[in-house]
């Protein structure tokens, strides 16, 4: 199209003169011109096509078929120098001069072609070359020759193929008398009619015929330039818009909407959300049956086995007074706390952190929101950030608990202990020994079970603070979520509108086109009529 466009910008009505040699072509453009610019000659004189521009000074331009191209110094005035290597070997020329009828004609461009009777390569492609680049054609007949020649009819049917006006030019008119030439004229015009050619105009010229000088110049000038125009490029402005047409059909053809990857993804996060909503309840109900049930079992059970483990210790540090027995109890009471409490909440939230990386397995990590590439990284987090609330939150409620557990249970039996049992394993020989299993009797039967049910107790007034503490730090992580999935399911829906409606604009553009399109073809098709 842009080559289209650019032809037609400078478009130039090529009018080459076409016959066979010596028929007088290069004569008549010298008359008309009113200057010997092309040389003239009974042998084969013109080498290669010669386009006629107006210009300030007369030179002559050789163009060359790799693109290049030479100026020749002088121009050449016989047949001799016209067929010099300098200027044979061109694909064309151009020949420049400061006349005023070249300078009326505007945009229409005279060619002196080569004869078409000579069999050289060079003049036959000159002929192809130009019977796609003229638009109207001088045939260039000798009165002296009388018919139709052999080799132009070929030539002449080539022009009429391309639909082309020609002007019917008999040269050498001067040499024949006027009953004569009627007869010419019109055994030329039957001869062209046979192969379909009208001519556009009859024109007779001699040597130093003003008349037909002026005929000539107003059959250049009455060329519709435009309409020629037309005619060149209206039936490649319409294979052109063909092909483009097509090309859009086939767009409007292929361009369905394709939602499909949207969809899938829009159930997705969809069933995402339900499944975090449910997950969210179950999360809240297994934190709290760990909290009420496990927990306190494990705690149990750890304290006992920690208590029964350190009995020797116990028994040294309670022989040693009551205090370094209160230190020491109380350290392994709040170590135990702490270790059974996080390995059982770790426990118990690892599940609920499995439970919401398998929310997440069927998502397309590459095809999911920013926001939820990174759930398994967030679902870590959250279960860091509920055992922080135990670690130190709650880590204070457990050294006081061990304290009162010290001063409401352990004591009072200390007090028996301490006072009242060494005055009885005095009256019995082996007093240390006796006492020391004493103590460690008084540990295992009496102590160790009383500071396990006084834990317990203790925690379990304690976790509800904790269980609301951790419940609101699981359900604000999980509103996180939640959100970021609600986020990822607007933007999918946002795309999915954008994607409608940027299918719906490209469907009307395209109806818009084709039809300002068939609208152009039909335009042409009346111009190419």
């Amino acid at each position: 199209m842009e080559q289209l466009k650019n032809g037609i910008a400078s478009f130039e009505a090529c009018v080459p003169a076409v016959g066979i040699f010596s028929a007088g072509k290069s004569a008549l453009f010298n008359m008309w011109l009113g200057q010997r610019l092309l040389p003239e000659d009974q042998e084969k004189t013109t080498a290669l096509a010669t386009e006629l521009h107006y210009g300030p000074e007369t030179k002559m331009t050789v163009f060359l078929p790799d693109g290049s191209f030479r100026e020749v110094s002088r121009l050449p005035s016989n047949a001799e120098e016209a067929n010099d290597e300098q200027i044979a070997d061109g694909m064309y020329a151009v020949c420049t001069c400061p006349s005023q009828r070249l300078a009326d004609l505007k945009k229409v461009v005279p060619v002196d072609m080569p004869g078409t009777d000579s069999g050289i390569k060079r003049h036959v492609d000159a002929f192809y070359r130009y019977v796609h680049r003229g638009v109207a054609f001088l045939l260039v007949i000798a009165a002296e020759t009388g018919t139709l020649p052999a080799s132009l009819k070929a030539v002449v049917g080539e022009i009429v193929a391309g639909g082309h006006p020609v002007i019917l030019v008999m040269t050498k008119c001067d040499k024949r008398p006027a009953p004569a030439l009627d007869a010419i004229q019109q055994e030329l015009t039957d001869n062209l009619a046979l192969i379909g050619c009208v001519p556009h105009a009859v024109i007779r010229c001699g040597r130093n015929d003003e008349e037909g000088l002026r005929a000539l110049d107003k059959a250049l000038h009455g060329l519709d330039v435009d309409r020629l125009c037309e005619i060149r490029f209206v039936p490649e402005a319409v294979g052109l818009c063909l092909r483009l047409r097509d090309h859009l059909l086939e767009l409007q053809r292929s361009s369905a909407l394709d939602t499909k990857e949207l969809d899938e993804r829009l159930r997705v996060y969809t069933r995402i959300g339900e499944k975090l909503e449910e997950e969210l309840a179950a999360a809240e109900k297994r934190l709290s049956t760990s909290l009420r049930q496990t927990t306190l079992y494990q705690l149990d059970m750890d304290m006992r086995h920690e208590l029964t483990l350190h009995t020797e210790r116990l028994c040294d540090a309670l022989m040693q007074g009551e205090e370094k027995f209160q230190l020491e109890l109380v350290a392994l009471i709040n170590q135990v706390c702490q270790a059974s409490l996080s390995r059982t909440l770790s426990e118990g939230m690892n599940d609920i952190n499995m439970g919401l990386e398998s929310i997440y397995k069927e998502v397309d990590p590459d095809k999911v929101a920013a926001t939820l590439k990174t759930s398994a990284l967030l679902a870590q987090n959250m279960l860091e950030k509920a055992l922080e609330v135990f670690k130190k939150g709650k880590l204070y409620k457990f050294a006081s608990t061990a304290l009162a557990v010290f001063t409401s249970v352990i004591t009072p039996i200390l007090e028996l202990v301490i006072i009242f049992l060494p005055e009885i394993i005095d009256l019995f020989y082996n007093t240390e020994e006796r006492r020391r299993n004493a103590y460690r009797d008084a540990l295992t039967q009496k102590i160790f079970p009383s500071v396990c049910c006084q834990l317990c107790k203790e925690v379990k007034e304690a976790l509800p603070d904790m269980e609301r503490e951790m419940i609101e730090e699981l359900r604000e992580t999980w509103r996180g979520r939640i959100k970021d999935n609600r986020a990822a399911l607007e933007a999918c829906r946002a795309d999915k509108e954008k994607q409608q409606s940027d299918w719906n604009a490209k469907r009307l553009g395209l109806e818009r086109d084709l039809k300002e399109l068939d609208g152009i073809i039909s335009g042409l098709s009346v111009l190419k009529g």
